[in-house]
């Protein structure tokens, strides 16, 4: 069967535990999608499926924009996770592009990255200070990028991006 990416199922949440768990060497980001899923801040969760397993996972969390007068929806990617046997094959990027179609295709006009801009600019995010935001986080401003899912939302908003409260534990 080949690779198969799709939306997560709630059979899935062990599995997506594990695999962030082993991507990340770590349970903070298996136990900050938990806290994400169990307090209804979750906007978009899909996985990877090789062979009946989940290899991969990638989530999608609302954020709020301090200055939104058109009320645009946005959102935060992250975390993204591959299972190590199964890293160094695209995978992370096929889930990536995937996933952001989908959160485009439900309405998010913007999403918000926290992470490596050689990495992340391939799916054409870009710094978000030049576009008028910031993190509430205190993040070297080159890390926090932004990318525009629908045409015209990178000049509706602007601000302070404030993720949903279970980043906040974390």
């Amino acid at each position: 069967m080949p690779l198969e990416i799709r939306t997560e199922i709630p059979q899935d949440s062990a599995a997506i535990y594990r695999v962030n768990a082993l991507a990340f060497d770590r349970n903070l980001e298996s136990e900050l999608v938990n806290s994400l899923r169990q307090s209804g801040e979750v906007f978009l969760s899909m996985v990877a499926v090789d062979h009946d397993a989940v290899v991969g996972h990638v989530l999608f969390s609302p954020v709020h924009l301090e200055e939104n007068p058109k009320g645009v929806l946005a959102v935060g990617l992250g975390p993204v996770a591959v299972r190590p046997d199964h890293q160094g094959q695209l995978m992370g990027t096929h889930l990536i592009r995937a996933a952001l179609d989908e959160a485009n295709e439900r309405g998010a006009g913007l999403a918000f990255v926290l992470g490596d801009p050689q990495f992340y600019s391939r799916f054409g995010f870009a710094a978000s200070a030049p576009h008028g935001f910031s993190c509430q986080y205190p993040v070297p401003p080159e890390l926090f990028q932004v990318l525009e899912l629908q045409a015209g939302t990178l000049v509706t908003a602007s601000g302070r991006v404030k993720y949903a409260s279970a980043f906040d534990t974390f």
